[in-house]
C-alpha cells in the first residue's frame, strides 16, 4: 500500500535537486539547458515518496498553499465521497495484477488514457500532469521544461473548481502536452459557453444506426466547434454477432467492447453491464440513443449514484419517470390541461403545483393508471370501448404494442405486450382511427428553458411502427401546429425536463383537433427529418446541454430559435425513408441473413446512412432497421420525386428482404402524393401482396429469368459431373442438355422447357411459345474464386421476351428461389406439402398456441415465435391434427420443420393450378401496352426490314452468330429444330452475300490502320468503298423498303 501511495505522488514531488539549485518547500527546480534522465528521476521520486509515505501518507500543500488551490495528492479509493481539486486520484479498476491501479481523474488525460488494457503506461513519470506544474516543471512531449513564468500562466487558466460532488468531469485542462491540445480547447470552448462539465470520452449504450449517427454527428460538431474531431473518445459495447456482422458502428468507435450475445436484457438494456462497462472505461457520460434502455430511468438513477462523475446525456431520472414515462406523460397532460383519448387512466389527474419535479409523480398515482392483467384489460375495454392499443411504457419502435379489436384477442395481445419489454408497466387507450401522427421536437436546457425545434408527420406507420417521415408538418394549419408546441413546452417545463425528447400527438384533419399521445423521453430515429428542416445538429446541442451550455449558448439552435421567431418561410420539405429487413409482401415479416450488396448514391438532393456494409449481416437479435435515408426539396413534391429517384437507384442483395419496393410504392401512391393519409392507412389501402392468379408480363420474365437459372445451374452441375469422372478415371455420365422447371408463384404452376443451346445459352419453352436466353456470371470486384463468386450470385442475361439485357439476382434457399430484377423481386416455391409444417423466417419458439396432436382450422395460429426482438404468429395452411416436432425455446431456421399436420380422412391437397399461357411476343407485348395496334404493327414491321437491311449491309454479326449456333448443334448442344433452320438459312443468306468479305475486310483494316502508312490506308479505304457500292447496287440495297418491296412483287 505504501509503494501505491508512493507511486501516486510522483507527480507531487519533484525531482532531487541537484548542488547550488534553489528550492522551496514542495516545489523543486533545475537548472535551465541540465539534462535529466527520466528513468534516474523516477527512481528518485520514488524513493522521495516512499521515504516519507507514513500510515496514512504525508501531503505537501506549501506551494498549493500559496496559490489558494487545495491538493489532495495522495491515493484515494475510487469510492471517495466528494473531489475538490482536478488533482484527485481515484482507482477506477483492478490492473493486471488484481490491485487497484491509482490514476489521476483529471480528464484532461483521457486522449492517453487508453482503454483498461493500456493503462499499465498511463501511470510512468512521462505524463506529468498539473501536479507537475505546480512544482515548476511543464511537459512537453518528452521534453521537461523549468519555466516559473509560463507555470504560473498556465495556474491562472486553470479552473479550481469542478461540478460538485463528483471526481470526474473536470471543466479544464492543466496537461501541456502537444497530446493534450485538444482537451485544452475544449475545456476552453466549455469554459467560453459557460459550461460546467467537460465531456471528452462517451460511452454509446445501443448499436446500429443510433451508434452511427451519434459517432458521427458528435465528430462533425468537434471538428466544426473544435477544429478536431478526435476531441471526443467513444466507447461502444458490440455482441459478438454484431462483429460477425461487420457492423459500421464499430469501427466508427474508439474503442469496442465485447458484451455478452443473446437478447438486449443481456447487453445493451443490461444497466449492470452498461454501468460496469462506462466505469471501467472511465467514460464521462453515457449517451442512450433510441430502444434498448434508453427509456429506463433507473439507469441514469444508477449514474448518478456513482462517486465518480458519470453524465447521463438525457433527462433527469425523475423527469423521465414523470414524462418519458407513457403513463405519466398523459397524467401530467391531463392536469395541464392538454386533450387526451380515452385510456385506463384517463380518471387520474394530479396537482402540479404540490409536486416536486425532481422527485416526479408518484408510484401510487402511476399504478392507478396502468393494467395489471388481461382482466383489467377487458374491464377498461368494456369502460372506452373497441379498438384500442396495449401499449408497454417503456416500449417503443413497434415493441411492446398491440392493436385489439375484440375480447378475444385480448389475452394474447396483452402477453405478448409483456414479453416484448420485459418489467414495463402497461397501459391501453382507445385507438383513434383515420389520424395523423404528428410531433414535437423538443429541447431544455439546466436553465428550465424549454423550446420547440420543429414539427414532423409520422403518418406512415405498419405494426404501429413509422416507415416514413417528414417535416415540417403540412397536414395542420399553422395556428394548430403552434398549439401542439406550446402545449409540449408547457408539460416539459412542468416537471424539470432537461436535453432532447419529443412529444406526440394525434391529429384529426376533419375537425382540426388535437390529442396527446406520449413523449418519448429521448433522442428518436427520425430527429434527422427536424434536423434537416432547421440546419443543426441535435445530438451534438445534446452533448452541449449535458456539458451545462444553455440553448442561447448554442450557436446552431440560437440561429434557428431567432429564424422561426421572425416567422421566416422554411422554403424547404425532408422526406425520411427507413430502409428495414422486411418482407412487405408477406405482412412486413422480419427477415434476417447476409447482405452481398449495398450500394447507396447520394446527391446534393438525397443522403443517407447504415449500421451494415456490403459482406455484413442481420442476425436474429438486431433491429429490423438498418439504414436511414433523407431527401429534401424546396416543397413536399419535389422532395418526395428525390427520395423515388434515390431508392430505384439503390442496391441491396442478400439472403434477406428489404422494404424498398414497398416504399416506392408508398411514395408513388395518389394518396400519398395528395397528402391524404393517416396512421393506418397503409395497412387499409395499400395490397403488397395481390391474392389475384393474373399473370403480368412482368410476371412472366421473373418465370422466364427463373427457369433459366435453374436449368443453367443444372447444366453446369452435369458438366462437371463429367470432367470429375474423367480425371477419376471412371465411366462419365451423359451430359444434360434438357430440363424441366416446375415453378410455383402463389397458386399458379409454371412448367418449363429448357435445353442447353450453348456455353451460355438457354432455350426455354412454355407451352407452345419459346425464346432463347444468353446467362452470364458476374465475378464480383476483387473476387479471389468461385466461393466469391457463388456468393455475390448476380448474372448477366440477354435476349428473352424483350430482348433486353439486364442484370438478374438469384437467391435459392429452403423457402424457394428469389428472383430480383429492374427493381422487382419474385420467390418460386415447389409444390407446398400442407403436411409439414415450416416456418418462412428464422427465430426462437416462444411457446405453441395449439396443444400437441390436438385439432386446428385453416388459418389459425398454432406457434408464437420471437424474431428480431418481436412477438409474432404463425398460421397453419390447411385443417387437420397438428403434432409437434419441437420443443418451446428452441432456435429454428426458415424452412425447418416445426410440426407435421394429419389431414382429416378424405381431404385431399390442393395442387396449384396450371399455366396455359404462353410467352408474349415483343410485338404483342408492345401492342398491349398502347392501343393503336394497327399504327404499332405496321412501326414492327418497317422495325424489321429495317434489320434486315442492316443485316445485308454489315452481314458479319449474323454470318458468327448462326455459324455459332451451327457448331453448338454438332458439338451436342440441344437447339430446337426452328432455331436450326433457321440458323442455316441465315449462315447461307450471309455467305453468298458479297458484303460478307467486305465486312470482315473493313473490320481488321480498323484494328491495322494506325500501323500502315497513310496512303496504303487510303488506298486501301478507297478499294473497300468501290466493292461496297457495287455491292450495294447489285443487291439494290440503295433503294428504300417500300419500293423493294413493290418491285420484288
Amino acid at each position: 500500500m505504501a509503494r501505491q501511495q508512493a507511486v501516486a505522488k510522483i507527480g507531487a514531488h519533484a525531482p532531487a535537486t541537484e548542488a547550488g539549485d534553489s528550492a522551496s518547500p514542495g516545489v523543486s527546480t533545475q537548472k535551465a539547458g541540465r539534462a535529466r534522465d527520466p528513468a534516474q528521476t523516477k527512481r528518485q521520486a520514488v524513493a522521495s515518496a516512499e521515504s516519507e509515505a507514513g500510515p496514512g501518507g504525508r501531503e505537501d500543500s506549501a506551494g498549493s498553499e500559496k496559490l489558494g488551490v487545495k491538493r489532495d495528492l495522495e491515493a484515494v479509493p475510487s469510492h471517495a465521497a466528494h473531489a475538490d481539486s482536478l488533482c484527485t486520484v481515484y482507482s477506477p479498476s483492478l490492473d493486471s495484477n488484481g490491485e487497484q491501479a491509482t490514476q489521476s481523474s483529471d480528464h484532461s488525460l483521457i486522449s492517453q488514457r487508453g482503454s483498461p488494457e493500456s493503462r499499465e503506461t498511463d501511470g510512468q513519470l512521462g505524463r506529468e500532469g498539473p501536479d507537475a506544474c505546480e512544482a515548476g516543471a511543464v511537459s512537453r512531449g518528452n521534453e521537461v521544461l523549468h519555466d516559473e513564468d509560463e507555470c504560473r500562466a498556465r495556474r491562472l487558466r486553470r479552473t479550481a473548481s469542478v461540478s460538485s460532488g463528483s471526481s470526474g468531469c473536470a471543466l479544464f485542462s492543466d496537461e501541456a502536452t502537444d497530446e493534450g491540445e485538444e482537451e485544452d480547447v475544449l475545456a476552453a470552448f466549455v469554459r467560453r459557453m459557460g459550461g460546467t462539465h467537460v465531456i471528452r470520452r462517451i460511452l454509446i449504450a445501443n448499436n446500429g444506426t443510433a451508434a452511427v449517427r451519434c459517432i458521427r454527428s458528435m465528430r462533425h460538431w468537434a471538428y466544426e466547434a473544435l477544429g478536431n474531431s478526435k476531441a471526443l473518445e467513444f466507447v461502444v459495447m458490440a455482441t459478438a454477432a454484431d462483429i460477425d456482422a461487420n457492423a459500421e458502428f464499430i469501427a466508427e468507435a474508439d474503442f469496442y467492447v465485447e458484451v455478452p450475445p443473446g437478447p438486449n436484457s443481456n447487453n445493451y438494456a443490461n444497466l449492470h453491464l452498461i454501468v460496469q462497462t462506462a466505469e471501467t472505461y472511465e467514460c464521462d457520460a453515457v449517451w442512450p440513443g433510441w430502444g434498448h434502455a434508453s427509456e429506463n430511468h433507473r439507469l441514469p438513477a444508477i449514474l448518478q449514484t456513482l462517486k465518480r462523475k458519470t453524465i447521463w446525456i438525457g433527462p433527469s431520472p425523475q423527469a423521465m419517470l414523470a414524462l418519458g414515462d407513457k403513463i405519466g406523460s398523459a397524467v401530467i397532460a391531463q392536469s395541464v390541461n392538454v386533450p387526451c383519448v380515452p385510456w385506463s387512466g384517463m380518471d387520474v389527474t394530479v396537482d402540479l403545483t404540490q409536486v416536486d419535479p425532481t422527485k416526479g409523480l408518484s408510484q401510487q398515482t402511476l399504478a392507478a393508471a396502468c393494467v395489471q392483467s388481461a382482466k383489467d384489460v377487458l374491464d377498461c375495454c368494456a369502460k372506452i370501448g373497441y379498438p384500442v392499443m396495449i401499449k408497454a411504457s417503456e416500449g417503443g419502435g413497434g415493441k411492446g404494442i398491440r392493436r385489439v379489436t375484440n375480447a378475444e384477442e385480448v389475452a394474447d395481445a396483452y402477453r405478448q405486450v409483456v414479453n416484448e419489454v420485459k418489467g414495463s408497466p402497461v397501459f391501453v387507450m382507445r385507438m383513434v382511427s383515420d389520424c395523423r401522427h404528428l410531433e414535437v421536437q423538443l429541447l431544455a436546457d439546466k436553465s428550465g428553458r424549454c423550446v420547440s425545434l420543429g414539427s414532423r408527420d409520422c403518418s406512415i406507420q405498419r405494426r404501429c411502427q413509422k416507415i416514413i417521415e417528414e417535416g415540417p408538418v403540412v397536414a395542420a394549419p399553422p395556428e394548430v401546429v403552434s398549439q401542439m408546441e406550446d402545449a409540449a413546452c408547457r408539460m416539459a417545463m412542468a416537471v424539470g425536463y432537461e436535453n432532447a425528447g419529443t412529444c406526440e400527438f394525434l391529429y384529426d384533419p376533419k375537425s382540426h383537433q388535437f390529442a396527446f399521445l406520449e413523449v418519448n423521453a429521448r433522442l428518436q430515429v427520425e430527429h434527422v427529418v427536424t434536423e434537416c428542416v432547421g440546419d443543426f445538429n441535435l445530438p451534438a446541442a445534446q452533448l452541449q446541454v449535458a456539458m451545462g451550455i444553455l440553448i442561447d449558448d448554442i450557436p446552431d439552435i440560437k440561429a434557428y430559435l431567432d429564424s422561426a421567431a421572425s416567422n421566416k418561410p422554411v422554403g424547404k420539405h425532408i422526406i425520411a425513408a427507413r430502409i428495414t429487413a422486411e418482407h412487405a409482401e408477406e405482412s412486413f415479416r422480419p427477415t434476417v441473413g447476409l447482405v452481398h450488396e449495398l450500394t447507396f448514391r447520394p446527391s446534393r438532393f438525397v443522403w443517407g446512412y447504415f449500421s451494415i456494409g456490403s459482406k455484413g449481416n442481420i442476425h436474429a437479435f438486431n433491429d429490423a432497421q438498418f439504414g436511414h435515408l433523407f431527401a429534401h426539396g424546396k416543397d413536399r413534391r419535389e422532395a418526395v420525386k428525390h427520395m423515388v429517384l434515390a431508392l430505384k437507384d439503390m442496391t441491396i442483395r442478400g439472403e434477406l428482404r428489404t422494404n424498398v419496393e414497398a416504399l416506392i410504392k408508398i411514395l408513388e401512391h395518389p394518396d400519398f402524393v395528395a397528402n391524404e393519409t393517416h396512421t393506418t392507412w397503409l395497412e387499409q389501402k395499400v395490397n403488397f401482396s395481390s391474392d389475384s392468379n393474373d399473370v403480368s408480363p412482368v410476371l412472366l420474365l421473373g418465370v422466364l429469368l427463373a427457369a433459366v437459372f435453374e436449368s443453367y445451374t443444372h447444366f453446369r452441375e452435369s458438366e462437371e459431373a463429367f470432367v470429375k469422372r474423367v480425371e477419376q478415371g471412371q465411366l462419365p455420365p451423359s451430359i444434360a442438355v434438357s430440363y424441366e422447371s416446375c415453378l410455383v408463384y402463389r397458386s399458379t404452376k409454371f412448367t418449363l422447357q429448357c435445353t442447353y443451346g450453348g456455353q451460355n445459352t438457354v432455350c426455354v419453352a412454355l407451352n407452345d411459345s419459346s425464346t432463347t436466353v444468353h446467362i452470364r456470371r458476374i465475378t464480383s470486384a476483387g473476387a479471389g474464386g468461385s466461393g466469391a463468386e457463388q456468393r455475390d450470385g448476380g448474372f448477366l442475361v440477354r435476349g428473352g421476351i424483350d430482348g433486353k439485357s439486364r442484370k438478374v439476382y438469384y437467391k435459392e434457399d429452403s423457402t424457394g428461389l428469389r428472383v430480383s430484377f429492374d427493381g422487382t423481386t419474385y420467390t418460386f416455391t415447389k409444390e407446398s406439402d400442407p403436411t409439414q409444417v415450416r416456418p418462412p423466417v428464422s427465430g426462437k419458439l416462444v411457446r405453441w398456441l395449439v396443444a400437441n396432436e390436438q385439432q386446428v382450422v385453416k388459418g389459425q395460429s398454432y406457434a408464437e415465435i420471437e424474431i428480431m426482438k418481436m412477438y409474432m404468429q404463425l398460421h397453419v395452411e390447411a385443417s387437420g391434427k397438428l403434432m409437434h416436432a419441437m420443443s418451446e425455446g428452441a432456435v429454428f431456421q426458415a424452412g425447418d420443420l416445426l410440426a407435421t399436420l394429419e389431414l382429416p380422412p378424405g381431404v385431399t391437397v390442393p395442387k396449384a393450378t396450371p399455366f396455359q399461357g404462353r410467352f408474349p411476343s415483343s410485338t404483342l407485348s408492345t401492342c398491349e401496352e398502347h392501343p393503336r395496334t394497327r399504327k404499332l404493327a405496321k412501326l414492327a414491321l418497317q422495325r424489321e426490314e429495317h434489320q434486315r437491311r442492316q443485316r445485308m449491309l454489315n452481314p458479319l454479326p449474323a454470318y458468327r452468330t448462326s455459324r455459332e449456333q451451327l457448331v453448338n448443334a454438332l458439338d451436342g448442344y440441344q437447339i430446337p429444330r426452328a432455331d436450326e433452320d433457321e440458323a442455316i438459312a441465315c449462315f447461307f443468306e450471309c455467305i453468298l452475300n458479297p458484303m460478307l468479305p467486305i465486312s470482315e475486310a473493313k473490320e481488321v483494316l480498323a484494328v491495322i490502320d494506325s500501323q500502315l502508312p497513310e496512303p496504303l490506308t487510303s488506298r486501301l479505304r478507297s478499294i473497300l468503298a468501290d466493292a461496297e457500292a457495287r455491292a450495294v447496287a447489285a443487291f439494290g440495297l440503295d433503294e428504300e423498303p417500300a419500293a423493294r418491296l413493290s418491285t420484288a412483287s
